[in-house]
């Protein structure tokens, strides 16, 4: 076994301890970075519940226009707290 993979089977385990008390803990888990098919399968193979990065879909949206993505978003929440706290 060459360094290189003794490192990597200690970044699994850590993953590993991670992921198993995150689930105890009842606290879902994300991997970023996910840039290939392979960081891929080792996510699905760990057990972690959330995945984000290039290879699932790269960025779409400016920052200014998920800024003001995000303030229609509050506002919606607003006037649906209205409505929902309205006596009719």
């Amino acid at each position: 076994m060459n360094a290189g993979s003794k490192h990597r089977e200690k970044d699994r385990a850590l993953v590993r301890s991670i992921v198993t008390l995150s689930k105890d803990l009842g606290i879902r888990t994300v991997a970023e970075y996910v840039k290939d098919r392979a960081v891929l399968d080792q996510v699905i193979v760990q057990g972690i519940d959330l995945a984000q990065g290039f290879y699932i879909h790269r960025p779409s949206i400016s920052i200014p226009e998920a800024m003001r993505v995000k303030q229609a978003w509050i506002a919606w929440r607003r006037v649906r707290r209205r409505v929902a706290s309205a006596d009719f």
